[in-house]
């Protein structure tokens, strides 16, 4: 069986709580501590895991054979980052009143 190469995937991720419900990150709205686990989706395998920082940012690059997925499990969110990487923002909306 033919096995890629592994090549390195950047990631920018923010997390936020968009409490004024204008679906823009606003300074004070980033979550912290939101745990992200990231997979290689060719292996299946977990490649790394971090928090968001203070202002509900992770950036980071990892060295995966396919493309790269994030799971946010407190969240119940996942997404599949293509070999270039991306900016991902995760908004968490205000509850109806």
């Amino acid at each position: 069986m033919y096995k890629r190469q592994p090549h390195f995937v950047p990631i920018d991720l923010w997390v936020y709580y968009d409490a004024d419900d204008d679906r823009t990150l606003d300074p004070g709205e980033g979550v912290i501590g939101i745990p992200v686990l990231v997979y290689d989706t060719a292996t299946g395998i977990q490649i790394t895991q971090d928090f968001t920082d203070e202002e509900g940012h992770l950036q980071f690059t990892v060295a995966a054979q396919g493309l790269a997925r994030l799971d946010i499990p407190y969240l119940g969110v996942s997404y599949v980052v293509g070999e270039e990487g991306a900016t991902v923002y995760v908004r968490v909306a205000p509850a109806a009143p």
